[in-house]
């Protein structure tokens, strides 16, 4: 939203897998008056990137598009302009890569864990510009603000759950949340962390 506020003669495409997020973003554009956000609904590992057409992309929790990386970012070269540049947010260990968990399936989340160099091996298509391993109790204190804010409306957020017919979804997503601190604050920080590398295409 920063972007599509500040820059206004960028045109953005929001790609998500979450319907609610996907509403919750045009909501957000309306009430800011922002005219130049596309909001696609789509899993990132089946969605059809077009060719030659972005300057940038930004991807910020990719763990379902990880499960695949070599597609994902032949994919994602594809449909980046020649001096276009690729960033990448995600949720690593420090030495081991794996799907998910058993504890974190059960909390609702799907996708793959993966180790902090796993990016950094296949250069293909992308070469590393610079990349950031940060301090994961940063992350920790995120998901246990979230965890707090989960707490605090809680009713309301039951109400509307179940609306949906899905009120056990509140509980999995305070166990996803209470893992996830627990995770990253784990070690001092230095056992899973949040990496952040900046890609330029080849």
């Amino acid at each position: 939203m920063y972007i599509a506020e500040y820059y206004t003669e960028c045109h953005i495409v929001a790609v998500t897998d979450s319907w609610i997020q996907a509403d919750h973003i045009e909501r957000e554009c309306e009430s800011l008056g922002v005219t130049n956000v596309e909001v696609i609904t789509a899993d990132i590992a089946s969605f059809k990137w077009p060719s030659n057409r972005f300057d940038r992309v930004y991807g910020i929790g990719l763990a379902r598009g990880l499960e695949n990386t070599p597609a994902l970012f032949k994919q994602v070269a594809k449909s980046l302009k020649s001096r276009g540049k690729f960033f990448v947010e995600h949720y690593a260990h420090r030495t081991i890569h794996a799907r998910a968990d058993r504890s974190l399936k059960v909390a609702g989340y799907f996708g793959v864990c993966t180790a902090e160099d796993l990016l950094l091996l296949d250069q293909s298509h992308f070469l590393v510009e610079d990349r950031w391993v940060l301090d994961g109790r940063h992350a920790a204190q995120t998901f246990e603000r979230w965890l707090h804010n989960l707490d605090r409306n809680a009713d309301s957020l039951q109400a509307m759950l179940s609306e949906l017919r899905s009120s056990i979804q509140l509980m999995r997503i305070r166990i996803y949340l209470q893992i996830l601190a627990e995770l990253f604050g784990y070690a001092n920080g230095c056992e899973w962390s949040p990496v952040q590398i900046l890609f330029c295409r080849r």
